[in-house]
């Protein structure tokens, strides 16, 4: 069996809060991009803008002083916004610089 494969630009391997926030800018500058995520069952193709409402960017996040059964500290510090801020960055990088390293 032959299987022809749909050339893409990027890949991106999981969309949680880092890997979806990286999408935006990759589309915002044209760019045909894939998204991977462990358990799909089915493929949805959206428009660019703000996630929708069932996105959970910041996750669900229990506050408290344990970290073994809190996933935020009582500040709620969380490395989740450093994860989205250094996708961006990353995904500034390729659209700025696509031409020299693709």
């Amino acid at each position: 069996m032959t299987v022809e494969l749909k050339k893409t630009d990027v890949v991106v391997v999981g969309l949680g809060a880092a890997g979806g926030f990286a999408v935006l800018p990759l589309v915002e500058a044209g760019l045909e991009v894939i998204g991977l995520e462990a358990g799909a069952v089915d493929t949805v193709k959206n428009d660019i803008g703000t996630m929708g409402t069932s996105t959970h960017a910041y996750g669900g996040a229990r506050m408290g002083d344990n970290p073994d059964t809190s996933v935020v500290d009582r500040w709620g510090f969380s490395p989740t916004l450093t994860a989205q801020a250094l996708a961006w960055r990353t995904a500034d990088h390729l659209v700025t610089n696509w031409e020299t390293i693709a």
